[in-house]
């Protein structure tokens, strides 16, 4: 298991942007699709994606005082209520359970079944980025 080491966060000039860089310990491993897209199955094992799933389950499980900020723009109980009503109308969009997720997890960042402790931002229970599913679209069903 990689140790977390150091981190640092800043914003552009512009403030449009939002960076931040981790130093951990090197990972073991070579990512499972370097580049991030999937264009083949990558013929992971049962045990990988359950590994992977118990890996998330316990990143969801610590707390931070962090909270998400996707393009610098903070995720708030009403930027969500404001998203998704103007596409679906009203609708009750309360989210009680924030929990820590990935903020960067795709296959390029993915080297086995353990991932790296990073101090991580709350988002929202099931927000879209925390599977590295939603980092392509592969063309061959994984």
């Amino acid at each position: 298991m990689p140790r977390w080491l150091a981190g640092v966060a800043w914003r552009d000039a512009s403030g449009e942007a939002m960076w931040r860089a981790d130093e951990t310990t090197l990972l073991p491993g070579a990512p499972v699709k370097p580049g991030g897209t999937l264009t083949i199955d990558p013929q992971l094992p049962g045990a990988w994606w359950g590994q992977l799933n118990r890996s998330l389950d316990a990143l969801a499980g610590q707390t931070t005082t962090r909270i998400a900020t996707p393009d610098t723009v903070t995720i708030t109980q009403a930027r969500v209520t404001r998203e998704i009503t103007s596409t679906f109308g009203d609708l009750d969009t309360t989210l009680a359970d924030w929990r820590p997720a990935h903020a960067d997890l795709n296959w390029a960042n993915v080297t086995g079944p353990t991932l790296g402790r990073h101090r991580r931002p709350a988002r929202p229970r099931h927000w879209g980025g925390t599977t590295p599913a939603s980092a392509g679209k592969p063309t061959a069903p994984v």
